[in-house]
């Protein structure tokens, strides 16, 4: 007796695996019964059975391509089941939206060192000193507002940090998935010209400085989540 194979991300339908439980050619063979061997990788037919074809082969590897990518999605943290969405262009998505946020952040962080001179003084640089700690409220000796600065990274690198990061293990995961290289880079592109276009229209509505403070933070933050709203 057969069993039904019941894995959604499996190709193959019921019927088609013996009675260990293992994939087998879907094709009958004269009397009617299951061929009974194992199919070429990713493909439903044996060699035999036209598994070697050459559009059996494209067919197995977009199969394979898939079930690479719904793996490399769960190990992200992500289920590619949540929503009927390809988990190939799913990984894109990740890259594409990652990328935005990495070329603002960056940005923000040249805002930051702008008109510096750290060859003179290094440490003088507001990207490696500023304030560590704000203690405001009410002392034996009236209120206290104590500001303290030293050494550390400016928030805006660190999450330049982060989201280059993940940037990278999305890339990463999308490559080891089977998505083309080129398709990759494709969206890292138009990343940065997505972000250079906010830069213009940002520039070009010549905003106070608060509302440029604003800009700086909100703009990264809707950027990060894109990736939570539009990916399982």
């Amino acid at each position: 007796m057969t069993r039904p194979n019941t894995d959604p991300t499996n190709p193959y339908r019921a019927g088609q695996t013996n009675h260990r439980g293992a994939v087998i050619c879907g094709a009958k063979n004269r009397n009617g019964q299951p061929c009974g061997k194992y199919p070429a990788k990713g493909a439903t037919r044996c060699v035999r059975h036209g598994g070697a074809s050459p559009k059996s082969k494209a067919a197995a590897a977009r199969r394979n391509t898939t079930n690479q990518a719904h793996a490399e999605l769960r190990a992200l943290g992500f289920d590619p089941d949540a929503e009927n969405i390809d988990p190939a262009e799913a990984l894109l998505r990740l890259v594409s939206d990652k990328a935005r946020e990495v070329a603002w952040l960056r940005h923000m962080v040249d805002q930051v060192g702008a008109g510096q001179h750290p060859e003179t003084d290094p440490m003088s640089s507001p990207l490696v000193w500023g304030v560590t700690s704000h203690q405001t409220g009410v002392g034996p000796l009236g209120a206290v507002d104590v500001e303290t600065r030293g050494p550390g990274l400016n928030v805006w690198i660190e999450w330049l940090h982060t989201a280059e990061d993940q940037l990278a293990r999305y890339a990463a995961a999308a490559l080891k998935a089977g998505v083309q290289r080129r398709q990759v880079e494709l969206q890292e592109a138009l990343a940065l010209q997505f972000v250079g276009a906010i830069h213009k229209i940002l520039g070009g509505l010549q905003l106070t400085a608060t509302q440029q403070e604003t800009a700086g933070t909100l703009v990264p933050s809707v950027l990060r989540s894109l990736d939570q709203k539009d990916t399982p």
